[in-house]
């Protein structure tokens, strides 16, 4: 026999046969991008490290440790600096760089999952949860998708911007009340093994899923670093 709570929550899918739901995740992460070097570049660069920063070490460039990375920074529009002949110039900015591939997103292993639902003009009508990303998916048996990073040419250009913030927003609507384990936690695995989440899907169907279109998020950088590195 049903319970009065099980009535009241048929009564409400009856008068509400589809819902919608706002998913946001939430914490620290970052924004990679990976693209291609050379060993000319990164032997102008990384090899000859201290002449680069003896031609370098001029105001206002005292105290240089990593002179590519002033570079990227303080470069002009045409890729050159005063007094530099630089051997392979970029012109442009760092998060331009991404012929191998791009990720953004959250630390998964420490960010929060918050779940809530909507009305038309997406106004909250209930909280259904907030909780750390691994505490989510152990409460509810979530599933995880991840994906390791495409290899990484011998020579790469490697930028990394830490953020914090909102990294996903987005919205789903379901037939009835959402079904927590059919949230699945998408990620890309990064080379030092970090897990960073930059999608969420829905569904119990690993062929058919929905996946939830990311409305964008807000954030705030904490640091930026960029480097030419030798894989291999």
């Amino acid at each position: 026999m049903a319970t009065s709570k099980e009535k009241l929550d048929l009564i409400d899918d009856i008068k509400r046969p589809e819902r919608r739901y706002r998913i946001t995740i939430f914490g620290r992460g970052l924004e990679q991008v990976v693209g291609t070097s050379s060993y000319e570049e990164y032997n102008y660069w990384i090899e000859e490290k201290e002449q680069r920063i003896n031609e370098m070490s001029k105001p206002p460039h005292e105290d240089v440790s990593e002179p590519f990375e002033v570079y990227m920074f303080e470069k002009e529009q045409n890729g050159s600096m005063p007094g530099m002949t630089v051997v392979t110039p970029r012109e442009y900015e760092w998060y331009e760089y991404d012929e191998v591939y791009a990720v953004s997103g959250a630390y998964m292993d420490s960010a929060y999952i918050e779940i809530s639902e909507i009305d038309n003009l997406g106004e909250t009508i209930s909280d259904v949860c907030t909780l750390p990303i691994p505490e989510f998916q152990e409460k509810y048996d979530v599933d995880s998708s991840i994906i390791e990073t495409p290899i990484h040419p011998e020579f790469a250009f490697v930028a990394t911007s830490e953020e914090k913030g909102t990294f996903f927003e987005g919205i789903i609507k379901t037939k009835g009340k959402i079904d927590l384990q059919q949230v699945i936690i998408q990620a890309t695995e990064l080379d030092d093994g970090t897990d960073v989440v930059d999608g969420v899907c829905y569904g119990n169907d690993y062929d058919n899923l929905e996946e939830v279109e990311n409305n964008g998020g807000s954030t705030n950088g904490k640091g930026l670093y960029v480097n030419l590195v030798q894989f291999g």
